[in-house]
């Protein structure tokens, strides 16, 4: 029990990426990068704002949940707005070149971010194919020193 334990503790902690730079949604959004944003579209939909600033082109997708209230006290509250705002900068080719993202609802762990990630590029099937490979090369280096005993 106490290997499962700590085995899914382990995993939840992988998952949720320990440093900030490598953040779930930094993940997601850096599997987009150097994409032209036809495959992004195709994958999230169209953007729901456009923005060119200062000679850059700014494309938003916006992620609203239904505003929460939460109770403070017996007599107050306040009312809070979810959200997770992802955007993307592209060049004159319409290729992702740089990406930011905002708000207080972005997932945080890849089973709730999933659907965003880009599915030719995503860093946690990558990261599982190394292990298994890893695993593979070191069962046949102790099998071939095996063979040669």
């Amino acid at each position: 029990m106490r290997k499962i334990f700590i085995s899914l503790t382990l995993f939840f902690i992988l998952q949720c990426g320990v440093l900030a730079e490598d953040s779930a949604m930094s993940r997601v959004m850096n599997s987009w990068q150097g994409v032209h944003v036809d495959t992004v579209i195709k994958s999230w939909g169209y953007p729901n704002d456009e923005k060119n600033i200062a000679g850059h082109k700014l494309l938003y997708w916006y992620n609203d949940q239904n505003p929460k209230y939460i109770q403070t006290s017996s007599y107050t509250g306040t009312v809070q707005q979810s959200y997770c705002t992802r955007i993307f900068e592209v060049d004159e080719y319409n290729i992702v070149t740089s990406w930011q993202y905002e708000g207080n609802a972005c997932p945080n762990f890849y089973f709730t971010c999933q659907d965003w990630v880009n599915p030719n590029n995503d860093p946690w099937k990558q990261e599982s194919m190394q292990r298994k490979l890893l695993k593979q090369q070191k069962r046949n280096r102790k099998l071939k020193k095996n063979n040669n005993k």
